[in-house]
């Protein structure tokens, strides 16, 4: 019988555990979120791939030179940011704050600076 070539895990975590006791490991590839692999689920032996020569790090993903990231966004209307009292205004400006960038660290994004 020939080695799958293909295995489609349910959760993040399924898919870590089974690339990490992979019994030919060098093969094994997965994509997974950053911040879940690098923090909440780490597993030794298990490696990032460089995109054009860069690995991706809370850094690199910051800064925008690894290739490969989500972005997020924030919208709202002109009109409720401009009452800087709008439940709406607050929000923004608290997320663009020294606390809201330290609380989007902690829930695993990485912040605009």
């Amino acid at each position: 019988m020939d080695a799958p070539t293909e295995f489609r895990p349910m959760e993040m975590g399924g898919l870590i555990e089974d690339l990490a006791s992979y019994n030919n490991s060098a093969d094994a590839l997965g994509y997974s979120v950053f911040y879940y692999a690098s923090y909440m689920y780490q597993q030794p032996g298990l490696r990032f791939v460089a995109v054009d020569g860069v690995l991706p790090s809370d850094e690199t993903i910051a800064d925008g030179s690894y290739p490969l990231l989500n972005e997020y966004y924030l919208a709202a209307r002109t009109a409720d940011l401009q009452d800087e009292n709008s439940p709406t205004a607050r929000l923004f400006n608290w997320i663009l704050s020294d606390a809201g960038k330290d609380a989007m660290r902690e829930a695993g994004y990485i912040p605009l600076d």
